[in-house]
């Protein structure tokens, strides 16, 4: 699924945002996006992206895994646990690995 030739650009869509709060009194705002690219063989690709701000807006830190299903509900599913689990953006890729390999 990786190894294809990509001619149309990438859709985003944002799906939920959610804060986390360290006992620090360090509070971040996570921001959960679906993209979406479709093949030049009509099949539908799906991944995450996450980004992590501050309170005022200032994009700190920001990940995404490409194409970690070609099933929307499951893309959906996948961003919803993210963010009631409140993944960080660093831990995106092992995230969605184990995901995978749960399925």
């Amino acid at each position: 699924m990786h190894n294809r030739i990509f001619t149309q650009e990438m859709q985003e869509e944002h799906i939920e945002t959610t804060t986390v709060k360290y006992d620090n009194g360090t509070e971040w705002v996570l921001e959960f996006y679906l993209q979406s690219l479709k093949t030049p063989e009509g099949d539908n690709l799906y991944g995450v992206k996450i980004n992590r701000s501050t309170l005022e807006g200032v994009l700190a830190e920001s990940n995404e895994t490409f194409a970690a299903t070609e099933n929307i509900d499951e893309a959906l599913t996948m961003i919803r646990a993210f963010s009631r689990g409140k993944v960080l953006p660093i831990s995106l890729p092992h995230m969605v690995d184990d995901w995978v390999l749960q399925v």
